[in-house]
C-alpha cells in the first residue's frame, strides 16, 4: 500500500527497539491530520477500511473511530469476531459490540485517530511500558472516557492469534 500511495510512509527500524518504543517513534514522526498503528501480525480486511473510519470521524466530529475485529489463527483461518464467544454472556446483545472492544481487548489502540488527540494521550501508554502485555489498556480507557469515538461495526481488521502474541 505504501508504494502505491505517497501519503503513506514506510519506516523500518535498523534494530528491534520493541513495540512501545516503536509506537512512540512512529507517532513522533507523524505529521498528518490522522494517524493509526497496525501491528505487524494483523491486517486490514476491508479495502475501504481507512475511508470508512475517516468518514465517521469527519461526519460525526469524532476524535477517533475503531473497527470490528476478526480473530484468526496463525494459519489465517477465521476463529471469531470481537472477543471470545464465552464473553457474550456477560452483557446484553445490545451492548456487546462496544463492550467486547472496550473491556475485553484493546483494539481501539489500532483505530484511526486525529493525530493531535493520540499524541496528547500517548502518556497513558508510557505509564505502563514495563508491563509484559496490555500496556495500551490505560490508554484505551482514557480515550474512551475523555475523547469522542465510535465503534464502526461494518468494517473489519484481523487480529492474528499465535503463540508469540505479547498478550499470550
Amino acid at each position: 500500500m505504501a508504494s502505491s500511495d505517497p501519503r503513506i510512509i514506510y519506516i523500518k527500524q535498523d534494530i528491534n527497539i520493541g513495540p512501545y518504543n516503536n509506537f512512540k517513534f512512529i507517532l513522533d514522526a507523524a505529521n498528518g491530520s490522522f494517524f493509526m498503528w497496525l501491528a505487524a501480525d494483523d491486517y486490514i480486511i476491508d479495502n475501504d477500511y481507512i475511508e470508512k473510519l475517516l468518514y465517521e470521524i469527519l461526519t460525526k466530529n469524532l476524535d477517533y473511530a475503531f473497527s470490528n475485529v476478526d480473530t484468526i489463527s496463525e494459519n489465517g483461518s477465521y476463529l471469531f469476531s470481537g472477543v471470545h464467544p464465552s464473553a457474550k454472556s456477560l452483557v446484553s446483545e445490545y451492548d456487546f459490540g462496544m463492550f467486547s472492544l472496550k473491556y475485553c481487548s484493546s483494539h481501539q489502540f489500532y483505530g484511526l485517530f486525529k493525530t493531535d488527540c493520540v499524541k496528547d494521550f500517548y502518556k497513558y501508554i508510557e505509564f505502563f511500558t514495563n508491563n509484559k502485555c496490555y500496556n495500551e489498556g490505560l490508554f484505551v480507557h482514557a480515550i474512551s472516557f475523555y475523547l469522542k469515538g465510535a465503534f464502526i461495526s461494518n468494517v473489519k481488521k484481523a487480529y492474528r492469534l499465535h503463540d508469540a502474541n505479547m498478550s499470550r
